[in-house]
């Protein structure tokens, strides 16, 4: 009687084992999985590159995707992310479309959209992300002189160029350095002889200084 009671006890302690070591491996897959899918990646759906973001705050899911052929954020809708098998699904209501996917490993995720076409997504780093971000036109107000400044980016070399309003054409602009880490940015208006150095705000604002003590800020157009 004794040994069986002994063996009961065996029996009882090593199944309460297994099932905790389940759930813990279920928690941190679970765990695992949330933290995978948070951040920014670099997107291609049907060869329209651009920018995905996705976060998640109290069990729910928030979303934008930011393409550079159209150079504005849009908001994602409905996102839906089962973390034990790494499936996604979110909508972009801008463009009528339904994405459903999956995270394939920690830095890339696959998937097709409404029409049957194809997504991918990458990891992005912080550069690139912020790459983009600075990339495209913006108005500009230098001093109270309005204006369009341009930006862009290739093989790692930025380029722009400004047009303020009041005197009608054009100016390249020299020297532009961008910061990846903290959205500082520094370029050289030659034919004025000045100097800009300023900071990305946010998605849509940069403000800043330039050569003698003026103030200057841009908003995406």
């Amino acid at each position: 009687m004794g040994r069986r009671v002994s063996l009961i006890i065996v029996l009882i302690i090593v199944y309460c084992g297994c099932v905790g070591w389940a759930l813990g491996e279920r928690a941190s897959g679970a765990e695992f999985f949330a933290r995978a899918v948070h951040g920014q990646w670099s997107i291609n759906a049907n060869n329209f590159t651009g920018i995905l973001e996705l976060s998640r705050s109290g069990g729910q899911y928030s979303g934008r995707v930011y393409f550079d052929a159209l150079r504005h954020w849009e908001p994602l809708t409905n996102i839906h992310f089962d973390d034990m098998d790494g499936h996604i699904d979110f909508d972009r209501p801008g463009a009528n479309q339904h994405y459903t996917g999956r995270l394939v490993n920690d830095n890339v995720m696959e998937g097709t959209f409404s029409g049957g076409y194809m997504w991918s997504a990458k990891r992005a780093s912080g550069a690139e992300g912020f790459a983009r971000a600075v990339h495209g036109q913006w108005s500009i107000n230098a001093n109270n002189f309005t204006g369009i400044l341009e930006l862009s980016r290739s093989g790692g070399q930025y380029t722009g160029r400004v047009y303020f309003d009041g005197l009608g054409h054009w100016e390249p602009l020299t020297n532009i350095q961008f910061d990846a880490v903290d959205g500082h940015i520094d370029f050289d208006r030659p034919e004025a002889n000045q100097h800009y150095s300023g900071r990305l705000v946010n998605d849509n604002v940069m403000e800043g200084t330039l050569s003698g003590g003026y103030t200057w800020s841009a908003k995406r157009k």
